[in-house]
């Protein structure tokens, strides 16, 4: 149980430390990106035509981001096989990143 509540901690670091690097501001008035992290450029650029259902799992939204992050933190980075609790796992970390995101105003 408590590999488990790791494991959701690990994947929930992981996809805010992705959301972080992908955040940029665009300012309306001035017509450019302004507080441009790592990715930020990239994200700026693929927000322009990669639709919303694929953005989101990848750098967009946490919540959602869990369905395309657990599965590399689980597998990849971890090196677990593959196991039931791998869906708790999932649920757990997407749940998880929903109380962050709105309680915390992320």
């Amino acid at each position: 149980m408590t590999d488990l509540l790791i494991t959701i901690l690990l994947n929930s670091c992981v996809i805010f430390g992705v959301y972080a690097s992908f955040k940029y501001d665009y300012n309306m008035v001035d017509d450019r990106i302004e507080d441009v992290q790592i990715f930020g450029k990239l994200a700026y650029c693929m927000d322009g035509f990669l639709p919303e259902m694929i953005r989101k799992p990848f750098y967009g939204c946490p919540p959602c981001m869990a369905t395309f992050w657990t599965p590399i933190v689980w597998f990849l980075f971890l090196g677990l096989s593959f196991d039931p609790m791998y869906f708790i796992a999932w649920i757990g970390t997407s749940g998880l990143n929903w109380l962050i995101v709105h309680n915390l105003e992320v």
